[in-house]
């Protein structure tokens, strides 16, 4: 192999570099992954929400492993992430109207929960995303169900008609 990685005289070139940022480690840094249910990303295209809705989801993804540094946050695998409208609209390229109205569409659909406890802090549903190993995966579900009432965050069919919370208005997921 020459200094690009490829056999000598296969004719191929490389137009750039791997990004390695993207690439697992070879060491073991499992723990440092966001970890999303392969069933979640098959009926995610299936829900009824809107773009901004379905972009701010998978941003919020993103997000936890920001979170969730344990030297510098507490939220640290909870699956927590803070979540202003403002500054998401901006990112997004989206009216701060139409992230709250995405929030809202996501927290209708269990994808996330709101913190009461914390304003702008909401929660990603751990049955379907959560950091780091499954016993943080475990402790928070069990914290998410007591802090329900025992309520299970069950993440609803698509197209499944559901009741939103307070108005008692039907909608399909």
């Amino acid at each position: 192999m020459d200094d690009d990685g490829l056999e000598p005289g296969s004719g191929g070139h490389r137009v750039a570099p791997y990004p390695t940022t993207y690439l697992f480690p070879t060491r073991d840094e499992a723990s440092s992954y966001v970890v999303v249910s392969v069933g979640l990303f098959k009926v995610l295209p299936r829900y009824r929400i809107s773009e901004v809705a379905r972009a701010l989801f998978l941003h919020s993804i993103t997000l936890v492993a920001d979170a969730a540094d344990p030297a510098r946050d507490r939220l640290f695998g909870q699956g927590r992430v803070r979540l202003d409208p403002p500054a998401l609209a901006e990112i997004l390229g989206a009216e701060s109207e139409e992230v709250e109205t995405a929030l809202e569409e996501l927290a209708d659909r269990s994808l996330l929960l709101p913190c009461g406890e914390q304003p702008g802090v909401w929660q990603l549903n751990p049955a379907a995303v959560f950091y780091g190993p499954g016993t943080a995966q475990r402790e928070t579900l069990g914290r998410v169900v007591e802090q329900r009432g025992g309520e299970y965050p069950v993440l609803p069919e698509p197209g499944a008609v559901l009741v939103k919370a307070g108005t008692g208005d039907t909608f399909i997921a």
